[in-house]
């Protein structure tokens, strides 16, 4: 949620979506009704700055052990790939984060802007010590979104790892049955002389060879063996088997 502030020296007005409500700004309020809260402009800002940063730091940590499990996951499927529906729940929670570390970096990196631009501005109104705070919250800041973009890469390094993963366990089962078919055809073309010699020899008309030899059915079988070896020599010459 955007915050708009304008501050001069003595006043800080702050503007913000109706019914969006900031903690930041409500634990300041609350803490000058106390009184004590900041009591400068430059303080207020700092604050703030301070408190809307620091309420990020949980939900990174958050980010961070989630990529970290993922990876966990992903990792433990280098050997055996993960099932298709557990492929599907990591790409979605992957996505997640990708859109997450995006949509917050893309309300952090104003901020950051904000703060640089106001170091560098000559306001009589800003103190050496707000400048000191700013100068802290904008490096917590720099770190976090530091944070976000490595939270974002390992996002996209582990969705490439996971695809290639399922790329791999593709091929090799599209190369078990490759192998299961070649040995098919192998066989079947092991088959055929006997098959050609059983449907020639079957086919009840006359001149067929050894008809009446009482040793006709032992050529043919010679001649099957023989026909059948010089086949699969043939397809060992080739590797096909």
């Amino acid at each position: 949620m955007p915050l708009h502030i304008w501050a001069d020296g003595k006043r800080v007005i702050s503007l913000r979506d109706k019914g969006h409500q900031l903690g930041a700004l409500r634990e300041i309020r609350s803490a000058a009704a106390r009184g004590q809260g900041p009591c400068r402009p430059g303080e207020v800002l700092a604050q703030i700055a301070y408190r809307v940063v620091i309420d990020i730091e949980p939900v990174l940590d958050s980010m961070d052990d989630k990529i970290d499990a993922l990876e966990e996951i992903v990792l433990e499927g280098t050997d055996t790939p993960p099932e298709e529906s557990s492929e599907k729940q990591v790409r979605r929670h992957l996505s997640e984060l990708r859109r997450k570390a995006i949509h917050l970096r893309r309300y952090l990196a104003p901020q950051r802007d904000a703060i640089t631009r106001l170091q560098r501005e000559e306001c009589s109104w800003l103190t050496s010590r707000d400048r000191i705070l700013l100068r802290e919250d904008l490096d917590r800041l720099l770190r976090f979104i530091e944070y976000l973009d490595a939270i974002r890469d390992r996002a996209i390094l582990l969705h490439d790892d996971l695809c290639a993963l399922v790329s791999e366990r593709i091929a090799r089962t599209s190369l078990h049955i490759s192998r299961t078919s070649n040995r098919l055809t192998a066989l079947a073309a092991l088959l055929l002389p006997p098959s050609l010699a059983a449907g020639l020899l079957g086919m009840n008309v006359g001149g067929i060879p050894w008809n009446n030899d009482p040793q006709g059915f032992l050529y043919m079988g010679i001649i099957s063996a023989l026909c059948s070896t010089a086949v699969f020599v043939l397809l060992r010459i080739k590797k096909w088997v």
